[in-house]
């Protein structure tokens, strides 16, 4: 488009610079030698600039048709097909790179990973049994994306994902998403502590659920209850937040009415196992963000499982010394045995730290699912994605159980665009 009155200016081939001249043997000092160049119409007084006016470029053919093509690219499709499709892609393109690689382990690894080859339990028979089995399910209606894109998250699949960013952002991330599910947690078991252990407000505790009335089995119904709907809102701003907060509020709740004398948390363990989870997760912050290598010797962040474990060390051996300290000062709401000896705290200790670990060994998998599949500004929902992915993997299995006998029949197929 050209402002008015204006015309255009023909172009002509092989045009100089002004700053060239003649050398001796007809040759030019510039180094710069003729070049076609875009011919570009300015506006010809200030009038035209503040009223908007364009300014025109004239591009040579084969310039505007590199430039037209020129697109970025669009962020992966979420549906179960185009998962599917990204994960075949990525475990065929990968197909060499079996992460059962012995190579450390000598003679002993070589022959165990050739009796994982023989038995087709080796990793690149096991992503195809993954990938045959999940279209299975997906074709019957019993998959869908959400649960395919998590069992399908891996390093490689999502070009977009935490984990193929650069370190910073990936440190980042994680220290923003532990951060916020240490907060939650630790928001929850102080809440319990609050309501259970000052006087004015166990009262009404005592009052509103009696130990292991109607309303105590109400409000562990109301808990569990509340992680379906809590999926059901996970992607919907800001009532996802908002129902988090009323989950916390309800699970502190809870977990001071189950420590109640007589209820259904026996000497303390449900508070236990919370405070050793939330423990785990602080220190879970800490040992993700140390400096590492990988197997080729590339910068990274220690891996989920390393710190998962350090951080398990860590608070396994803090609560227990602060177990063997105080095991004979607390009351432990248990009346003496036959003999008249006191409650030994011990079992429960114990039960409640093998809880523990399994609840902690889930959140150490799905920080790392989560890197996978989540990009860097969807941390918020990292706390929510951790108990309602909970909540799918349980229904899954769940799931699979009841139907393990059935025969070849089904849901019907859903829609493409659906699955």
């Amino acid at each position: 488009m050209l402002p008015a009155g204006a015309a255009p200016r023909e172009t002509q081939p092989g045009t100089m610079s002004k700053n060239a001249h003649a050398g001796v043997n007809g040759g030019y000092h510039n180094q710069v030698q003729p070049a076609e160049l875009p011919d570009v119409q300015l506006p010809r007084d200030r009038a035209d600039t503040e009223q908007g006016a364009a300014i025109s470029v004239d591009i040579p053919a084969d310039m505007a048709a590199t430039t037209t093509t020129m697109a970025p690219p669009g962020r992966p499709v979420r549906s179960g097909t185009a998962i599917l499709g990204r994960y075949n892609e990525h475990i065929h393109e990968h197909q060499h790179e079996d992460r059962l690689d012995p190579h450390p382990a000598g003679d002993h690894g070589a022959k165990f990973h050739n009796v994982a080859e023989t038995l087709h339990i080796d990793q690149q028979h096991l992503d195809e049994r993954r990938a045959h089995a999940l279209q299975s399910a997906k074709d019957r209606g019993l998959a869908t994306p959400q649960m395919i894109e998590h069992i399908t998250a891996m390093p490689g699949v999502n070009p977009y994902a935490v984990s193929e960013l650069p370190l910073s952002i990936q440190a980042g991330f994680r220290k923003k998403m532990l951060t916020l599910l240490f907060l939650q947690l630790s928001f929850s078991v102080a809440l319990a502590f609050l309501v259970r252990y000052t006087p004015s407000l166990k009262e009404p505790l005592e009052t509103a659920f009696p130990a292991q009335g109607a309303a105590a089995l109400g409000l562990m119904v109301a808990v569990l209850f509340g992680l379906p709907v809590m999926s059901c809102v996970k992607d919907k701003h800001p009532w996802n937040l908002l129902f988090t907060l009323f989950w916390s509020v309800l699970l502190g709740v809870f977990l001071a009415a189950s420590d109640l004398e007589g209820a259904f948390s026996r000497a303390h363990a449900f508070l236990m196992i919370m405070s050793m989870l939330t423990a785990g997760v602080f220190f879970l912050i800490i040992f993700t963000q140390i400096p590492w290598r990988d197997i080729e010797g590339a910068p990274c962040l220690m891996r989920f499982s390393y710190a998962g474990l350090a951080s398990w060390l860590c608070w396994l051996i803090g609560g227990s010394i602060v177990f063997a300290n105080v095991k004979d000062k607390v009351d432990w709401q248990e009346p003496a045995d036959e003999e008249g000896e006191d409650f030994d705290p011990t079992p429960v200790f114990v039960t409640s730290t093998l809880v523990s670990t399994v609840v902690f060994s889930w959140f150490c998998y799905e920080a790392y699912k989560l890197c996978c599949k989540m990009s860097p500004d969807e941390y918020l929902k990292g706390v929510i994605y951790f108990y309602t992915d909970m909540f799918y993997v349980c229904a899954c299995c769940a799931l699979l159980a009841c139907l393990g006998g059935g025969g070849n029949g089904g849901a019907p197929p859903k829609d493409e665009e659906e699955r």
